[in-house]
């Protein structure tokens, strides 16, 4: 019996091409970028590895024969490539990937670093497509860089240099505007939420939630413009750099261990406590901040050196004394917000309570205050 004709259906070739910088930094970071023709999977392909955003694969269909990465899916991938040209390459082996051994051998405050970084990375790419967050988490990486580098400044060859950390310090604060927008609408969402309709008076969620929602937009859009400048990208070089400064006993005998850090950072926190219990009114709130930062560097010092205990107690002083600073922002607003709405003729019983709200909050978060100092001081004499 004659084996059936099958018309018109012939094997497609498939041509896969890899792009990639010279150097392999996709395939380093585990990115795979091919433009495939031919075939049912013909057109641009980006690969990811598991991160915050959950599309790891990304598929954009070939224009013509044109052969130039689409903007699109180079800006997923700019903080690994930055200004450096995306061209053929030959498919990458294991030899391009990061070592996990090599990251192993590096010290603690070393292999510390370079984990946040790659974290940093990740978060980037959230933040571009604004996945939920990842403005949040990317400010959170860039602070615990930081603070990291500042426990430990001779190892990183920062000694007499500060300008990478006033960098960071600078970014953290273009992506504070969003996030702060993103915390009151968030925070107005749930108060009124749990508010009696009764009590609802005037066009409030207007004015607090679509006005931060506006202000959230506006920010992100600020924040991608800056992580798309070569002011960016030299600062992504400056932080690759720092881990390839090995520190050693012999070179460096001033590096402090873990738990002097430790022991520097519980004395940063002591003398601001000190300073809040004097001060006055006015710079009340403005030191119980101070206090926030000192215990959130404490935190990721303690995190790095393994001290679990000293990071989990500081991050719940961190989280008081955040909860704290988020209402003073937030009263802050509503006192900018209550003077609008005056002048447009708006009931503003509603910015009246949720200010009282406010205050009570704070109020609670400055009582729990010294329970949450001497669990502190507990948890630091068990490791210096």
């Amino acid at each position: 019996m004659s084996q059936p004709v099958l018309r018109g259906v012939w094997p497609q070739s498939v041509d896969t091409v890899y792009f990639d910088t010279a150097s392999h930094d996709l395939a380093a970071h585990r990115v795979s970028l091919r433009r495939c023709t031919g075939g049912g999977n013909a057109g641009w392909q980006l690969t990811l590895p598991a991160g915050p955003n959950a599309d790891t694969h990304t598929r954009i269909p070939l224009k013509g024969d044109d052969e130039s990465v689409p903007d699109a899916l180079r800006d997923t991938v700019l903080a690994i490539v930055r200004d450096r040209p995306l061209v053929p390459v030959a498919p990458a082996g294991t030899g391009h990937r990061v070592s996990k051994q090599a990251v192993r051998k590096l010290d603690s405050a070393h292999r510390a670093v370079s984990e946040q970084i790659e974290k940093l990375l990740e978060w980037d790419r959230a933040v571009r497509v604004d996945a939920p967050d990842g403005v949040h988490q990317m400010r959170v990486t860039i602070r615990t860089i930081r603070s990291l580098l500042q426990a430990s400044p001779a190892a990183f060859g920062l000694a007499n240099d500060a300008s990478l950390l006033e960098e960071l310090r600078e970014l953290a604060t273009v992506l504070g505007m969003a996030r702060d927008a993103e915390v009151l609408a968030d925070r107005y969402q749930r108060a009124l939420d749990e508010l009696p309709a009764k009590l609802i008076r005037g066009p409030i969620r207007d004015r607090l939630i679509d006005g931060a929602h506006d202000r959230y937009r506006t920010g992100l859009r600020a924040s991608v413009t800056a992580m798309r400048s070569s002011r960016y990208f030299r600062l992504l070089d400056a932080l690759d750099s720092l881990t390839g400064i090995q520190s050693s006993a012999a070179a460096t005998p001033v590096t402090p261990s873990a738990a002097k850090n430790i022991a520097d950072g519980y004395e940063r926190i002591r003398k601001r406590v000190n300073a809040a219990a004097t001060a006055d009114a006015e710079h009340h709130d403005v030191m119980l901040h101070r206090i926030r930062k000192s215990a959130k560097r404490l935190r990721y010092i303690a995190a790095a050196g393994g001290a679990t205990k000293v990071s989990d107690a500081a991050k719940v002083i961190q989280t008081l004394l955040g909860d704290h600073q988020d209402s003073v922002v937030s009263r802050a607003n509503l006192a900018e917000q209550v003077e609008a709405a005056n002048a447009a003729g708006e009931d503003t019983f509603t910015y009246g309570l949720l200010y009282q709200q406010e205050t009570d909050l704070a109020h609670d978060c400055e009582r729990e205050l010294p329970a949450a100092l001497k669990s502190l001081k507990r948890a630091v004499h068990t490791v210096v």
